[in-house]
């Protein structure tokens, strides 16, 4: 394995993740002219673009401006006000709920957004698309398209708990077995970098799956080109892992991942992986793969019991 080319790699998918955030300053200067009343004068091609990516921060804006006072302003006084009664189990169950939000935001910063903003984030996509590369093509049937989405939402599920069970493995030992040491488990600051470059991959994976959409690229073939190309794709999302996972508040880093997300979004359309690159693939997908396959097998025994119907699995 050569590590200089890894380097490259590695360097070439940063630069890349830059050229959506161009867009910036040309934002803040429509902004400031439609301010001051003045004219604005823009590249038709780009003006489509600019629109979908101010509606988006505006949306993002007003669901920052409601959700940031519940979590911080009206849940600590709901909390408060009911710590005063006497109702412990009802008071233990409202901790637990909150606790379970928090794991989820702090799995799935990225995927909450999306989630919220579909069709504002597939707007910019399909827009990019367009200006780059022309009228997207069409999937073979609509069955085809939902079958491959549903099982890009359960490898990324168990990819997502995957990750969590790493991040959490010293807890979840010292919890088992209070006595005793994990000594395969490295330092700290090695662990958290280990799950930095894995956040990198699956930013990637979410980044880039609205290109290869239009593309109609199914999951298996999207999966296999970001484990052979593995240091670019965690070279073009690092930075992205990085700002959503600093703060030690999960819903501060939903934020931060919903804004920044369109500007990856569009550099996604500006890169330019390498094809022949001399570094071997790196299957970091293949367990949550395989998990997804084993639950396929076992509906698909069941539904041929009974209905005589066989369900595909996915192919890794």
């Amino acid at each position: 394995m050569d590590c200089v080319e890894i380097f490259i790699q590695a360097l070439k998918g940063i630069c890349d993740s830059f050229h959506g955030f161009l867009y910036i300053p040309v934002l803040i200067t429509e902004c400031v002219k439609g301010f001051l009343g003045f004219e604005s004068k823009r590249k038709r091609e780009d003006s489509t673009i600019l629109d979908s990516l101010k509606r988006t921060l505006i949306y993002n804006g007003i669901f920052t401006v409601l959700i940031v006072p519940v979590i911080y302003i009206l849940f600590p006084v709901c909390y408060y006000i009911l710590s005063m009664t006497n109702h412990e189990n009802f008071i233990l169950s409202i901790t637990s709920v909150f606790y379970c939000i928090g794991i989820i935001f702090r799995i799935f910063p990225v995927q909450i957004y999306r989630l919220g903003h579909f069709y504002l984030f597939q707007d910019i996509a399909e827009d990019v698309h367009k200006l780059k590369n022309g009228k997207p093509q069409g999937w073979e049937s609509v069955q085809v398209r939902f079958a491959d989405m549903a099982f890009n939402f359960v490898v990324q599920f168990f990819y997502g708990t995957q990750l969590l069970t790493i991040s959490l493995l010293p807890t979840i030992w010292s919890i088992c077995f209070p006595n005793t040491k994990l000594h395969f488990v490295p330092d700290e600051w090695f662990l958290q970098l280990i799950i930095l470059i894995l956040t990198s991959i699956w930013y990637s994976l979410c980044l880039f799956e609205y290109k290869w959409y239009y593309f109609t690229w199914n999951l298996h073939r999207r999966l296999g080109y970001i484990e052979k190309n593995w240091p670019y794709f965690i070279g073009f999302s690092f930075f992205y892992a990085v700002v959503t996972t600093y703060s030690d508040s999960y819903c501060v880093n939903a934020l931060i991942a919903g804004y920044l997300f369109p500007f990856y979004l569009i550099s996604t359309y500006h890169s330019e992986p390498e094809e022949d690159v001399r570094i071997c693939s790196i299957p970091f997908f293949q367990p949550a793969v395989m998990i997804t396959n084993f639950l396929i097998k076992r509906i698909s025994m069941g539904t041929t019991s009974n209905n005589h119907i066989s369900t595909p699995t996915l192919k890794k």
